[in-house]
């Protein structure tokens, strides 16, 4: 499954836990990658998010999106920060796939500050995790295949950087 904040986890466990006298079933989540188990109660699971992984369907859509020109953006980097922050942890695959298109550099380009390859490690490693389940592959596999695909389509350099740095 998939809890939005968190990314890909397994369901270790539905158990029925008594709180304040009323039985409520409770799933707990566990995540690999951040060593940590979250338990929250079934019925709001999918207020939370709590989604199933995507499917093969929901892939054609990723590649789609890191096909697709990037807009440029004349926002300032703390609010495009904030905004791609915000999409990693929606829960959906193609807006994590669209900040990876968008903070994607190519080897000519200057290098990205700190804040941008944390962002673009997050949403890279959250898209990666997930795509690996879909096309049972490892999570290195996954990450060399956006990487290739967008260096095959030649996705252009982010006209939002100066042009000295996109040249």
């Amino acid at each position: 499954v998939v809890l939005p904040a968190h990314g890909l986890g397994i369901v270790s466990r539905i158990e029925a836990m008594e709180i304040e006298g009323n039985s409520v079933e409770m799933i707990t989540v566990s995540f690999d990658g951040e060593r940590m188990q979250v338990s929250l109660p079934l019925c709001t699971a999918g207020d939370k998010g709590l989604r199933s992984v995507a499917n093969k369907q929901d892939l054609v859509a990723v590649y789609k999106r890191l096909s697709t020109k990037i807009r440029p953006r004349r926002t300032m980097w703390s609010r495009r920060a904030v905004e791609y922050d915000m999409k990693i942890n929606s829960g959906d695959l193609v807006s994590v796939a669209e900040v990876v298109r968008e903070l994607h550099r190519t080897p000519e380009q200057e290098e990205a500050s700190y804040s941008e390859r944390v962002l673009y490690s997050s949403a890279i490693n959250r898209l990666a995790r997930e795509m690996s389940v879909i096309e049972q592959c490892t999570e290195d596999e996954a990450r060399e295949r956006i990487c290739t695909h967008m260096e095959k389509i030649g996705t252009p350099p982010n006209p939002a950087l100066p042009a000295a740095v996109a040249a």
